[in-house]
Formats: C-alpha cells, sequence, structure tokens
C-alpha cells in the first residue's frame, strides 16, 4: 500500500531529480507499509537513516545545479533543504529515545513535506532548470 504514489503531477521534468523524488516516495512508503503492518521485521531506524543518506545526497545534487545555473531562490531552497534533514534528525533522535514519535506523525509529516516541497520550491527550481537547457 502506498501513502503517496509517484504520478507525472509530481515531475519536474528532469529526469534525475524526479527519479531521486521517486526514492524517497519509496521510503515514504516503507515506512506506511509498517504502519499498516504489512511490513514486519524492517528497522524504521535503518529506513530512516537511508532516506535521510539519500536526501542529504539528493539535496547535493540540485543544490550543485541551482548554483552553477545562477537560480535566484538557490538560498532559500537550500535552507528548506536544510530544515528537512535536522528534522529528520530529530524526529530520529525522538523515536530512539523513548519511542514517543509515532510513525503515523512521521510519515504524515513528510508526506505533507514532499508534496509541498514538490509542487511548489522543487517545480519551481524544475521550470528555471528547464529553461536553462538542464534536462
Amino acid at each position: 500500500m502506498t501513502i503517496l504514489p509517484w504520478t507525472e503531477q509530481y515531475s519536474v521534468d528532469i529526469r534525475k531529480i524526479d527519479n531521486q523524488h521517486k526514492i524517497l516516495l519509496d521510503y515514504l512508503n516503507k515506512l506506511y507499509d509498517i504502519i499498516l503492518g504489512e511490513t514486519e521485521n524492517e528497522d524504521i531506524v535503518k529506513i530512516i537513516d537511508d532516506m535521510t543518506i539519500h536526501a542529504i545526497s539528493q539535496f547535493r545534487s540540485e543544490e550543485q545545479l541551482m548554483f552553477s545555473t545562477g537560480y535566484p531562490k538557490y538560498s532559500h531552497h537550500k535552507l528548506q533543504h536544510k530544515h528537512l534533514i535536522k528534522q529528520l534528525g530529530d524526529l530520529r533522535e525522538k523515536y530512539c529515545s523513548d519511542g514517543s514519535t509515532e510513525l503515523v506523525e512521521l510519515t504524515n509529516f513528510l508526506k505533507d513535506w514532499l508534496v509541498d516541497h514538490i509542487m511548489g520550491s522543487d517545480k519551481s527550481m524544475g521550470k528555471f532548470l528547464v529553461d536553462y537547457g538542464v534536462y
């Protein structure tokens, strides 16, 4: 089951970035499967760690593209990335320390953040990059 399936509405028209977004959605959907009890014996912390590692790599890639093309909203976009990585770390720490972070809270936060970020900041960035000649 998926909480956030990939659809073309999320496409930023840059294959590499779209593929990276699909991977983030896969991690989110793995967490959701655990909540539903459809996946057993999954290490939640490992999924969060893997998602964070992927996000850091993806964000660096996006930031390099934005910087090299002179994207005017580069600083703001980079700050959004930094905040997500911090929030993922905080939620991971909270989950590991006392289990007080509910998986539902975590997955809803990630779902909302990804949709808002992709449909807002990343769409704007994608249009700029495509107009610049990046595909």
